[in-house]
């Protein structure tokens, strides 16, 4: 059995990454049954769904949660950092969560920025884009993007972004899950690191939990150890700071 030292990632980027990287960029997640039944009430050519609600890992991370578009279109459109300059990751406001390559003229599309996306785009069969920004306060935590020929009604748009919501929390928690697995730490230690977190000491926390003082003290100085802390302290604030709570 691997040791926790070789599954660790400290960085929940990294960690992120290590996610994204196995579900090959989200297509695992290709044939999503929701996103089946959604695709028969209101018709589009492909999807992604991206970003996780995690430590200011946002939509524009690269963090691809599930999507059926072809996969060498998603790591040229990564690798050649065509986020930062695609309209749509600009236009999309807490007030104005929907945007789409059908609300711009012909000549801002002409736009010299824009023309390695409309390359890549053609390249690999890509129709007009249209996102939908999530939002929690001001700080954009994921999205959604569907490719069709013709505009969205937004009654469509209603529809889309209710479901598309839906399997972002789904595939999201996963990924969190995931990464967290990274951490090594087993299901006492994390008991026993809430119990600090919480204030009890060893002894007081012996009298719920079912282990000894002596087990949970091992536990917590393990727990700090696989963490990378130098102290419980240290250890109970980057278990707050990477929800291992949650």
């Amino acid at each position: 059995m691997p040791s926790y030292i070789a599954r660790r990632l400290i960085d929940p980027k990294e960690q992120a990454a290590r996610e994204v990287e196995a579900s090959r960029l989200g297509t695992n997640q290709a044939h999503n049954l929701k996103i089946s039944t959604l695709r028969s009430i209101v018709p589009f050519d492909y999807y992604s769904i991206s970003g996780i609600d995690y430590h200011g890992l946002g939509v524009g991370s690269g963090v691809m949660l599930g999507s059926d578009m072809p996969e060498a279109f998603l790591r040229d459109f990564l690798a050649q950092g065509l986020y930062s300059v695609d309209p749509m990751a600009r236009l999309i406001t807490p007030q104005n969560i929907w945007s789409s390559w059908h609300d711009f003229t012909p000549e801002e599309i002409a736009h010299p920025d824009l023309k390695p996306i409309r390359r890549l785009e053609i390249a690999h069969g890509i129709t007009t884009r249209s996102c939908v920004g999530f939002y929690r306060g001001n700080f954009r935590f994921g999205g959604a993007t569907f490719t069709r020929a013709t505009p969205f009604r937004e009654a469509e748009k209603f529809i889309l972004e209710a479901v598309a919501r839906m399997v972002h929390a789904e595939l999201s928690n996963e990924r969190i899950a995931g990464m967290l697995a990274h951490a090594g730490l087993s299901a006492g230690e994390i008991s026993c690191l809430k119990a600090a977190a919480d204030g009890l000491s060893a002894e007081e926390s012996s009298k719920t939990s079912g282990y000894t003082a002596e087990t949970i003290s091992s536990y917590i100085k393990s727990a700090t150890k696989k963490l990378g802390c130098i102290n419980r302290t240290h250890a109970v604030a980057e278990a707050v700071r990477r929800h291992l709570f949650e």
